[in-house]
């Protein structure tokens, strides 16, 4: 079977859509479409075709997505019911491959779907894909499980690093193991995906740069900045429970804090190291000093 050549992206300027798109270009294999919002302002290189309409169209969506061969869905968390518009249409103009957004925790674990239930709307769409792709001659689907975006998370400070005042806040002692992947490497495995499109037909691809700890990343953080950190200590579980709170009342940042809290408490699913099977791809397992010593340097050059 050969490589994909005409790949659409929903979300292509977005914080994961932006290096997968950047990694598509990079191995100038492919011929790359953005799907937009009409009212979208973002800007793109000459050589990626960019289509703005409305995506919930299926008039609209029916003649952009015209001969494509694979589709990437890096769609928000808030948006995730509305891929199945797009499923339909891609299924009807023939695409061949439909990647889903999944591109987090391992929503294959009933285990972190039932202590983050708004992951069932994950679960669900790809229910929908699964019933269509059969339904369907020639589409098949891949999902991406990746862990929290290591850069993005870290940079960020949602890891529980402040690299700026040198400050951590380890919970449960920060000793629970998570999976965890780089945006970059996230695009470099859909490249790899969509360049061999017999392997991970209707099955998950299971992608991470290394599997750590809050402990380990704070022991990294102190080899590259050289410094002593303050570390004040919390209770995973009272995380997740305030996320609940949060998001009962209305506060969307709930959901961080249910994400996080499970992800740093052990036995919800975080550590997925054992389904990993991105090898076949060639990606290998990153190095955690040199990526968080990237990363605190940049954050660092920053202020």
């Amino acid at each position: 079977m050969s490589a994909y050549k005409n790949i659409a992206i929903v979300g292509a300027s977005g914080n994961l859509g932006g290096p997968i798109t950047t990694a598509l270009l990079s191995t100038s294999k492919f011929h790359i479409t953005a799907l937009a919002r009409s009212t979208s302002t973002s800007t793109f290189p000459p050589s990626i075709t960019v289509k703005k309409g409305d995506l919930t169209s299926p008039t609209f969506l029916a003649s952009a997505l015209q001969n494509i061969d694979a589709l990437v869905l890096a769609t928000t968390t808030s948006a995730l019911d509305s891929q199945k518009v797009i499923i339909d249409a891609a299924a009807k103009a023939g695409v061949k491959r439909i990647v889903p957004s999944e591109f987090g925790s391992d929503t294959t674990n009933p285990v972190i779907v039932e202590v983050i239930p708004f992951f069932q709307s994950k679960v669900d769409v790809l229910e929908y894909l699964k019933g269509v792709s059969k339904e369907t001659a020639g589409l098949s689907w891949t999902g991406i499980v990746n862990g929290p975006f290591y850069d993005w998370c870290l940079g960020g400070g949602v890891l529980g690093f402040d690299n700026a005042a040198h400050k951590a806040t380890l919970y449960d002692n920060g000793t629970a193991k998570f999976s965890t992947t780089t945006l970059p490497r996230i695009g470099e495995a859909i490249a790899a995906l969509l360049t061999h499109p017999d392997k991970y037909v209707n099955e998950f691809l299971f992608v991470n740069s290394f599997t750590t700890s809050q402990a380990e990343i704070l022991a990294a953080l102190k080899k590259a900045s050289g410094a002593e950190w303050e570390v004040e200590h919390k209770d995973a579980g009272a995380r997740i429970a305030d996320g609940k709170e949060k998001l009962a009342n209305g506060d969307p940042h709930g959901a961080l804090d249910l994400i996080f809290g499970a992800t740093f408490h052990g036995g919800y699913g975080g550590d997925y190291s054992a389904k990993v099977n991105s090898q076949a791809l060639g990606l290998e397992a990153q190095d955690l000093e040199t990526v968080t010593r990237e990363v605190y340097e940049a954050v660092v050059d920053k202020h």
